[in-house]
């Protein structure tokens, strides 16, 4: 198999080819294919193999607490990629930005998280905060400790933005609940919340449609 990935020859192979080769790396001079059916047999998917916590995946028989920690960090690695993407970003002037640093922040997270981005009045990155890590499908937010970050930051506009886990994009009730509770507090304190960006499994939903900074 390894022959195999170095003429490029297991794009099309199995999921389960691939983690076994991953895994042959990991455990060497044995027979991993089982561990590799077990894996994907207990968690669904490739994904779900590599976003599982460590404890989760010693649970699998043959896997040891050195190939959970390597299963992983795949993930963790994938994230800080995308995370690494926003580094040189010092300012938001459209929607397309704006979602792709959004992107870039939260996906591929199994938690709920709630992201906020703080701009000056040219665009300009202030700063860029987790305000809330919650479970699932819930976050718990101090708005006031949000509003002190903005201010902080002296931010005269701010982009908040949350993710839902294995799960499409389309705004709750609580979303736009949450969207209206922020958009009055920030205006209360002079700062324009510029749009509230949900970032789904696999697409984006704006509630507020804005174009951020519009000519």
């Amino acid at each position: 198999m390894r022959a195999s990935f170095i003429k490029n020859e297991m794009e099309n192979l199995p999921d389960h080819n691939l983690l076994e080769l991953f895994i042959s790396g990991v455990i060497k001079r044995k027979d991993v294919k089982q561990i590799s059916y077990d894996l994907l047999n207990e968690f669904g998917s490739l994904e779900n193999v590599f976003n599982a916590s460590v404890d989760d995946l010693m649970k699998i028989n043959g896997v040891g607490e050195v190939l959970a920690v390597e299963l992983s960090l795949i993930s963790t690695l994938n994230k800080r990629i995308e995370r690494n993407k926003n580094d040189n970003i010092k300012s938001i002037s459209t929607i397309e930005q704006a979602v792709e640093y959004c992107k870039n922040s939260l996906s591929g997270e199994t938690v709920e998280k709630v992201l906020m981005i703080t701009l000056d009045d040219k665009g300009r990155l202030l700063g860029s905060h987790i305000i809330s890590k919650g479970t699932v499908n819930e976050s718990y937010i101090s708005k006031r400790d949000a509003v002190k970050l903005a201010l902080k930051d002296n931010a005269t506009n701010v982009i908040i933005s949350h993710n839902h886990p294995n799960s499409n994009s389309s705004p709750s009730a609580a979303d736009i609940d949450m969207t209206i509770s922020f958009k009055k507090l920030f205006r209360d304190v002079g700062i324009h919340l510029l749009d509230h960006i949900i970032v789904g499994e696999k697409d984006i939903s704006l509630v507020l449609k804005s174009e951020i900074f519009s000519e």
